[in-house]
């Protein structure tokens, strides 16, 4: 039996043999996953300044904080409707207004001075290389602000690049079946399948799975001056999961994938 009240819409759920997972430990109130409780978690501690194990409010009920200026990188509708009634905030995509390539320092600039900016499993999706985006986020935030971000990582220093040569690619499908072709700047032509995408086939392509070591460098050269992993351990509010073995790709290592808060 799992029971929590829910950070977002306040719900009491009474789960029966719940998969506590991050994707797959669902609230039925308001549908969120263990990993957007722990995002809302995230905020309310480091932004609203909640204390405790669980908010003294779920998110639905917060009153509003115009004062308070943040984006989401695609955030999910589950939480970034109430942000938006609460913050100053604004929800950017890559293909849709408004718009934000966080790789590209002219697109990240048109948002400046903010108090918070959240990317919840965006990062492992972008084109290297990952500093450079890093970087803009920095330099988005205003000083003391926070940075809250959630990416599938692995225990252990290493990332997992899935195409570490990349330049000039096409994905092309052949049947159900995608592939990834792309040509070096060494002019090798290179082909890879089995490719994972996010959103459906065709759609969003994961390009790498981070080493927990490598991704907390990266953040650091950014010049964030405080890091902290949110361990998934909130059983208040449904922010739990246990750490397992990943994929074959990745040797055995433990997957962890918590949110993380970055301080500038």
């Amino acid at each position: 039996m799992s029971t929590f009240q829910c950070n977002i819409c306040g719900y009491y759920n009474d789960l029966n043999d719940a998969i506590k997972h991050r994707e797959l430990f669902i609230c039925e109130g308001c549908k969120s996953c263990a990993r957007f409780r722990g995002v809302v978690w995230a905020v309310q501690r480091f932004v609203l300044g909640e204390s405790g194990v669980c908010p003294s409010q779920p998110l639905a009920s917060e009153a509003a904080h115009k004062n308070i200026r943040g984006i989401g990188m695609s955030d999910s509708d589950v939480y970034a409707k109430h942000l938006s009634r609460i913050f100053d905030y604004a929800n950017t995509f890559y293909d849709a207004e408004p718009i934000l390539d966080i790789t590209d320092s002219s697109s990240s600039a048109k948002y400046s001075d903010l108090d918070f900016i959240i990317s919840s499993d965006i990062l492992e999706y972008i084109f290297a290389p990952v500093s450079s985006a890093l970087k803009n986020i920095y330099n988005s935030l205003k000083p003391g602000g926070y940075f809250v971000v959630t990416a599938p990582y692995l225990e252990g220093y290493e990332t997992i690049e899935h195409f570490p040569h990349l330049s000039n690619h096409v994905i092309a499908s052949i049947g159900d079946d995608y592939f990834l072709i792309n040509k070096r700047l060494d002019g090798f032509c290179e082909t890879f399948g089995n490719l994972n995408f996010h959103g459906g086939l065709g759609s969003v392509l994961e390009m790498r799975i981070f080493g927990e070591g490598d991704l907390f460098s990266m953040l650091r050269y950014a010049g964030f001056r405080s890091i902290e992993e949110i361990p998934p351990e909130n059983s208040v509010i449904g922010y739990e999961w246990a750490d397992a073995p990943e994929m074959v790709l990745a040797k055995g290592r433990l997957s962890k994938s918590y949110v993380i808060v970055c301080k500038k």
